[in-house]
């Protein structure tokens, strides 16, 4: 779980989690008002695991955890907690704050199923940018490879913004090393150098 900024609550309260972009659970203790406020939330598709719980034992409190097990000794009932939304203590209630215009887009005659005609830059641009962002990683990535039409997209997309990265990563490190008075590398050594930076980003 990461840490949620505190400035951003404090101005937002519960409304932060609709600003929140990307794979996410928490849970926000507010020590600073009385009673204490506790809240919680997931993403909106539930990538990362949040698990809440009741106790029998002691009525009126709510238990999170991201791991099943810190829970299945003291909890008589454990949900997992519903993806897109929010709990907020002070009532005790749990509500959708992921509401995109196209949930009910399904619905016969909604007004907001488009009627244009289909702009494949768009498309493309915003698959390439949704994958990018994917990558923004601190540890090691992959990609699974189904062969279907879709995966095969996305690990070509993939493959080609790491490579991206390791060449200007490979780039600044050359402007670092090509400094006054600084050797200039043989080729050998420079093709060593990018292929460190490759290997470093694609595993």
């Amino acid at each position: 779980m990461e840490i949620t900024d505190h400035m951003q609550y404090k101005k937002h309260d519960k409304d932060l989690c609709k600003m929140l972009d990307g794979m996410f659970s928490f849970v926000l203790l507010d020590e600073s008002v009385t009673p204490t406020i506790i809240i919680a939330s997931r993403d909106p598709i539930g990538v990362t695991t949040l698990y809440q719980g009741w106790s029998s034992k002691h009525p009126g409190a709510t238990y999170f955890s991201s791991e099943l097990k810190a829970l299945v000794d003291e909890c008589d009932k454990i949900i997992s907690f519903p993806p897109g939304h929010v709990y907020d203590s002070r009532d005790q209630s749990t509500t959708r704050y992921f509401q995109p215009t196209w949930w009910d887009g399904d619905a016969e005659n909604d007004p907001l199923i488009s009627t244009t005609s289909v702009d494949y830059t768009l498309l493309r641009e915003t698959l390439e940018a949704a994958v990018r962002k994917r990558l923004m990683s601190e540890v090691p990535y992959g990609v699974l490879l189904s062969g279907g039409l879709d995966s095969s997209l996305i690990a070509a997309i993939a493959a080609r913004e790491t490579e991206k990265v390791a060449q200007a990563q490979y780039e600044a490190r050359q402007r670092k090393l090509s400094g006054p008075g600084t050797p200039r590398m043989d080729d050998v050594t420079q093709q060593g150098m990018y292929n460190g930076f490759r290997s470093l980003f694609s595993h």
